[in-house]
């Protein structure tokens, strides 16, 4: 795999015979590269940054989602234009509950897509 966002696609054949000649299954998979950020948090105490969004070749209006909406807020919350060629900065806040080790996706949507 490269660098974020790269993505990747293969499949996985699973054939009922040897000879591989009757296959009951096809799966296709996309395996996509991500960005980490690492953050240190104190318990019950807010920790922002940012992230910068670049835009691709045409605008698009996304929504960003946290996986975990009490501990990560992020703002926009709504959906944006992602303008092409642009970078568009979003913010968070993370604010964990208790002690622990944790990992939080943060995923995008593309909405629509405007030439």
């Amino acid at each position: 795999m490269g660098a974020s966002p790269q993505i990747k696609r293969f499949y996985i054949a699973i054939f009922t015979d040897a000879f591989m000649s009757k296959p009951i299954q096809v799966w296709q998979v996309f395996a996509h590269s991500l960005q980490i950020v690492d953050v240190s948090c104190v318990e019950g105490q807010t920790s922002r940054f940012s992230l910068l969004l670049r835009g691709t070749q045409s605008s698009r209006l996304v929504r960003c989602f946290s996986s975990n909406d009490q501990e990560m807020q992020l703002y926009p919350n709504e959906q944006f234009m992602l303008a092409a060629g642009a970078v568009h900065e979003l913010s968070v806040a993370v604010r964990p509950l208790n002690e622990s080790i944790k990992i939080f996706h943060l995923n995008g949507f593309i909405l629509n897509t405007t030439n």
